[in-house]
């Protein structure tokens, strides 16, 4: 027994302080590259937070504490309500499927030495031929997907051909292409009023998937988040995050 207390105690001390000649584990720990990407992952999210209770100050001083306190509250509500708990998080995650997606985007690119500043276009025109295709050709939940994937894909093509054939640089190519695409998306559908459900106010806003029927299914989602519009996305983020790390870790292509 007096080993053992002899043992743990000689290990908390190598947590904090070098031992036989090796560095305290608690530096070592930290000097991973996987412990090296969590904390700033953390941070970046606190220097997110802060930067964003800045603009609010800015905005509105006399209220921004109240404003930024309904943020966080809404992210992580753990109040005596687990309905209400699931609601707010169910709301958060389905609205991180496309920054998950679109920061798996910046992030191959700069992977191959490129800047893709034209993810907002690229989001944008998916957006439009893939809204397109589930509410005029009503094609299933699927092809929807292939159809923004192919389109958002040709359009990036076009910064790299500038880049490729006539040496334009590619940050320059990609906010032009950016502007054409929002530009396109809103051109595409104030032209299509059988799409503006016109019962939704004055602003007029797309009918839904739900009145075509042919919308991202919930695969269980809908029925663990109950009341948000978190459906199966969220698994097609995950898988895509997945094969993009092996394809960049453990691929040589």
């Amino acid at each position: 027994m007096k080993n053992f207390g002899e043992k743990t105690k000689r290990w908390f001390k190598s947590l904090f302080v070098q031992t036989d000649g090796n560095e305290p584990k608690m530096l070592t720990f930290i000097k991973k590259e996987g412990t090296q990407r969590v904390i700033s992952s953390i941070l970046c999210a606190l220097l997110g937070i802060l930067l964003g209770y800045i603009v609010l100050l800015c905005i509105n001083a006399e209220n921004a504490g109240k404003a930024m306190g309904a943020i966080l509250k809404n992210f992580g509500n753990f109040s005596s309500n687990p309905r209400l708990e699931k609601y707010y998080f169910g709301s958060t995650l389905v609205k991180s499927v496309p920054l998950i997606m679109c920061g798996l985007s910046v992030m191959f690119a700069y992977k191959a030495g490129l800047f893709n500043i034209g993810v907002g276009g690229q989001y944008c025109i998916g957006i439009c031929f893939s809204l397109y295709a589930a509410l005029v050709w009503q094609l299933p939940w699927y092809a929807c997907i292939i159809v923004a994937a192919l389109i958002g894909a040709l359009w990036g093509a076009l910064s790299g051909l500038f880049k490729a054939l006539f040496n334009v640089n590619e940050v320059i190519a990609c906010i032009m292409t950016n502007w054409i695409a929002a530009n396109m998306f809103t051109w595409v559908f104030t032209n299509q009023q059988h799409l503006v459900n016109t019962s939704s106010g004055k602003s007029g806003f797309l009918i839904t998937t739900a009145v075509t029927g042919n919308g991202t299914p919930g695969l269980g989602m809908d029925v663990l988040f109950k009341g948000s519009y978190l459906d199966g996305s969220i698994y097609f983020a995950i898988i895509i995050a997945i094969l993009l790390w092996l394809l960049i870790n453990k691929t040589t292509i």
